[in-house]
């Protein structure tokens, strides 16, 4: 095998690194989705660790994910989203203590915020410790929003999404029995994590964001509980949007909201944290 063939790799690879990292500076461009779930987690993650201290930060799963940072940056809010696809809160938490300085502002996610550690949250905390990652704090063009592949994927997802279509879901629908259930095993350890952020400086406000059919009732339950045990507003902008705009919000695949809804309600929560500043 002829030496220098590796070292024409290297170099390859480096004239190639160099190329890219000067197009992403010259245009700008940056990945919110990815290709993968693994790989748009560690974009928010990534983000979230190497950045200036945000606005506030949106802790919570795959149906915080689609209130992209970009929604609101036109109300002026420098707004990080740790809404990580199939994780919960309570994984987001662990982000927050690696940053050190909890933000000023955290907006929790209600969806699966009382679901316990999975295999993949392990996955994902593996992840974010491997040595590219590490790099990638020093070597921002290592950093997974710069991948290329992640770059182009979002460009087509954006022109999707643009486009419209997703599913019209019913506002409301029968409520099951709301009769008092047991509070979820992880609810005090959920309090203690946001009741050490109140302490540290942070302001908590619940989010309940519109998933799927019952968009627009009024949430009951253990979140709710938890909001007044701490004194934290509980934010439901589903039932205020119907009642001004009527059935407008439309989800991508009748769970998650489509790119037009997303920014609709990023632009309601965003109104209410300008109406705090």
């Amino acid at each position: 095998m002829n030496r220098r063939f590796p070292v024409r790799i290297l170099l390859l690879a480096a004239v190639l690194l160099v190329a890219w990292m000067a197009v992403t500076a010259l245009t700008g461009s940056r990945a919110d989705l990815a290709e993968s779930n693994l790989q748009a987690n560690l974009i928010r993650i990534t983000r979230y660790l190497n950045g200036p201290p945000p606005d506030a930060v949106l802790v919570g799963s795959s149906i915080a994910g689609r209130l992209l940072p970009d929604y609101f940056r036109p109300a002026g809010l420098n707004v990080a989203n740790l809404g990580l696809d199939g994780s919960r809160p309570l994984f987001a938490f662990e982000i927050l203590d690696r940053k050190g300085e909890p933000p000023r502002r955290i907006l929790v996610d209600t969806s699966t915020l009382f679901q316990p550690l999975t295999a993949n949250d392990d996955t994902l905390r593996n992840a974010m410790n491997s040595p590219t990652v590490g790099l990638s704090s020093v070597v921002p063009a290592l950093r997974p929003e710069m991948r290329p592949s992640s770059v182009i994927y979002e460009k087509f997802k954006a022109l999707r999404e643009s486009t419209g279509g997703g599913i019209s879901r019913e506002p409301m629908v029968p409520r099951p029995d709301t009769s008092p259930a047991p509070l979820p095993e992880t609810y005090g350890a959920i309090k203690a994590h946001l009741q050490k952020y109140q302490q540290a400086g942070a302001e908590i406000i619940f989010l309940e964001i519109p998933q799927g059919a019952g968009w627009a009732d009024f949430a009951q339950g253990p979140a709710r509980q938890l909001a007044a045990e701490l004194n934290a507003p509980f934010w439901q902008p589903g039932p205020e949007i119907y009642q001004t705009s009527g059935n407008t919000l439309r989800f991508s695949d009748g769970l998650h909201l489509n790119g037009p809804s997303a920014r609709l309600i990023s632009e309601w929560v965003a109104g209410k944290v300008r109406g705090k500043n």
